[in-house]
């Protein structure tokens, strides 16, 4: 090739690769008709993209909260100006001065705004809002209020024959009997939970305010220090009812996943000379051992008997789980809240078909006095099946009262079989070794054997259950004859 070839070939690659690069800087970002990002808006940027990437779970947790928030008030805004219905319009059990709307004529007993809200349905009130939360200012021990909207958006009436506030809850209150028969009919447990504000509860809780009033009027003449120092007093000692929610773990009960139990008890342990108005802690893990353990294959033909019952909330779990249950005590005042306890639960414990506890005194110094057929002709049973108790183990006095009761119900008599043999739960709390020790010993001295039960207990479903924190001091046994 010679030397002027050369100097053509070399200027066409030259042009070559010029056209390239031209070509290429047509997509460069130079050549764009914008203005490009300063570097404080990139800064800003890669800023904002970092804080995103570092939001943590509860940080997210809160935004997700405040927006669902928002967006309730948004909905509290547009229901502001709908009717409300509280139970106690309709109470036929409630004064005009508490509160009720309508006449006697008209009202019902006992409503509840579960049933409220379906009669509103089949009245054709499409938007019914139950607020379960919500209190009547004149009657704050019931719970739950129902809104609904008696205009459509045009302005004219949803239900053409109702028109006013009046008519509504005449129209209402017609329905419930019905609306309470067929829900119960589709879920059992609806009883259950309508039964937790009404009856007895709210009428005793009346009562303890009442009683309230008249020991703050009582000092209203002493100092604010005296006032507020017997306000204290009072609610140190008054009684108060509060509701357990128990879940279920069966094969039997298939309707129910829980058991809601309503107690009235004090908040001292010791009041009105007695230690039996509030629940001891060792009955919570019995009743943790009765979830974990029991089966319901016995069904209600399987008799109990509670010695020492306190306020029964042990016995009343168990008639849930389908035993016939006699709640036993020998204090007068603790007899009358035993009495009380059952009657708060016994409309949630009928809707279930199940028998409601027996009240029954029984004094351990006298008991063993008399035969096992006695006994049992007392308390109105033909077999006993099992016997239980919960922080009996505390008194040294009462020992050998209480072996030698449990000796003569623990006795065969002519009942050879094994499975008709009366069996025996004690769940204690051991405050001091050497009492417990003593305890022990006197079941030797009696010849009655027990063991230990191998039992792990779960402070988590305690706390959440009962509300009670498992102190790292407090250890418990369950003993069971063998």
């Amino acid at each position: 090739m010679s030397a002027i070839e050369k100097l053509k070939a070399k200027s066409k690659g030259k042009e070559a690769l010029l056209k390239k690069v031209n070509d290429e800087e047509e997509f460069d970002v130079d050549n764009m008709d914008f203005e490009l990002p300063t570097e404080e808006v990139g800064r800003k940027h890669t800023e904002e993209v970092e804080k995103r990437s570092i939001v943590s779970p509860y940080q997210q947790h809160q935004l997700l909260q405040e927006e669902q928030l928002m967006q309730q008030n948004e909905f509290l805004k547009r229901i502001k100006d709908w009717q409300c219905i509280y139970p106690v319009y309709i109470d036929a059990s409630k004064p005009v001065s508490e509160g009720r709307r309508i006449s006697t004529k008209y009202a019902v007993k006992e409503p509840a705004c579960c049933y409220i809200a379906e009669a509103c349905k089949r009245l054709n009130f499409q938007n019914v809002v139950v607020e379960s939360g919500k209190r009547h200012p004149r009657d704050q021990l019931t719970y739950g209020r129902v809104r609904i909207n008696l205009r459509k958006p045009d302005g004219s009436f949803v239900n053409p024959k109702i028109s006013s506030k009046n008519q509504l809850l005449r129209k209402v209150a017609e329905l419930m009997e019905v609306c309470e028969a067929d829900l119960l009919k589709l879920d059992p447990r609806i009883a259950a939970h309508a039964a937790q504000s009404r009856s007895v509860v709210s009428k005793e809780c009346a009562e303890i305010y009442k009683s309230a009033d008249k020991e703050v009027k009582a000092v209203a003449s002493g100092t604010l220090m005296d006032n507020l120092k017997a306000i204290e007093t009072f609610a140190d000692i008054a009684p108060s009812f509060k509701t357990y929610q128990i879940p279920l773990r069966n094969n039997f009960f298939k309707d129910y996943d829980e058991i809601l139990i309503t107690i009235k008890e004090n908040h001292n342990f010791i009041s009105d000379g007695t230690t039996g108005l509030k629940p001891w802690v060792a009955t919570y893990p019995m009743i943790q051992y009765f979830h974990e353990n029991f089966t319901f294959e016995t069904g209600t033909n399987f008799n109990v008997l509670e010695l020492g019952s306190g306020t029964g909330l042990l016995g009343i779990y168990l008639s849930f789980l389908g035993m016939n249950v006699m709640l036993t005590d020998f204090d007068d005042s603790v007899l009358l809240r035993l009495k009380e306890n059952t009657r708060c639960n016994e409309k949630n414990i009928l809707s279930r078909n199940l028998k409601v506890p027996k009240v029954k005194k029984l004094n351990w110094k006298k008991t063993f006095k008399f035969s096992k057929s006695k006994v049992l002709d007392y308390l109105n049973f033909e077999k006993l099946d099992l016997i239980i108790c919960t922080d009996v183990a505390y008194d040294d006095t009462n020992f050998n009262d209480l072996t030698d009761t449990l000796k003569v119900l623990m006795e065969n008599g002519d009942m050879s079989s094994k499975e008709n043999e009366t069996k025996l739960l004690i769940c204690s709390c051991i405050r001091k070794q050497e009492t417990h020790k003593t305890f022990l010993e006197f079941f030797e001295r009696k010849s009655l054997n027990v063991q230990v039960v191998e039992f792990d207990l779960n402070k988590n479903f305690i706390f959440e259950w009962f509300g009670h924190s498992i102190e790292s001091y407090e250890k418990f046994e369950i003993l069971k004859n063998g």
